[in-house]
């Protein structure tokens, strides 16, 4: 089966990140001297949130493609209640059979989280496991209960017009290119709705091409 250009283009290190200078410079300084903590990753859809926690995971030595026994933990979107962050935060306390020995756990949508996630994550957070790290991602950071997210380290990710039209543009040229070897290259401003309300996304750009 042919991979999309999604799938294709999906950052795999920090560095692959386009238009996020200030978040992964904040990241790549924490893979110099990294601690069992939480971060909340905010910012608008495709800006790369989950590619970055992902990224991050990866440069800790977990290994992705071992499911949990790896050291990687993921929840989808919707997927946040009560039970399910349970289960979560007690196979973070047993010990990864491959990888480096760190864990990290990613929760999509964490604004999406019931009221009874909200309470386990307030105990879990307090106590993270050595080697143990947490990644929540948001589009709408107001949403998140103030006590949880003060808990954590709050990354922020660019998603406005103005900001990302260089690193934009930058990317489309270098992917059009590669995928066609053609020189009459598309700018952001040409592909009809990949700005929504001011802001891009990455991931509808590689849609839209």
């Amino acid at each position: 089966m042919t991979a999309t250009l999604v799938d294709k283009y999906r950052p795999s290190l920090l560095s692959d990140i386009r238009g996020q200078e200030a978040a992964v410079s904040y990241l790549s300084a924490f893979l110099k001297a990294p601690t069992s903590t939480a971060f909340m990753f905010e910012g608008g859809s495709g800006s790369g949130k989950t590619s970055a926690a992902k990224a991050l995971a990866r440069e800790l030595g977990v290994n992705l493609d071992d499911e949990g026994f790896g050291g990687f933990y993921e929840i989808p979107s919707g997927e946040q209640t009560a039970a399910t962050v349970r289960d979560l935060v007690g196979s973070l306390k047993h010990w990864p059979m491959t990888g480096s020995g760190w864990r990290v756990a990613v929760v999509n949508e964490a604004d999406c989280t019931t009221d009874g996630a909200a309470h386990v994550w307030l105990d879990a957070l307090e106590s993270l496991p050595p080697r143990c790290l947490v990644v929540f991602t948001t589009n709408n950071l107001s949403a998140i209960p103030t006590r949880m997210r003060d808990r954590c380290e709050v990354v922020s990710f660019e998603s406005g017009y103005l900001i990302l039209k260089d690193a934009a543009d930058a990317f489309i040229t270098e992917v059009w290119q590669r995928e066609t070897g053609g020189s009459e290259t598309p700018r952001l401003d040409d592909l009809a709705g990949v700005v929504e309300d001011g802001e891009v996304s990455f991931r509808r750009i590689l849609q839209k091409l």
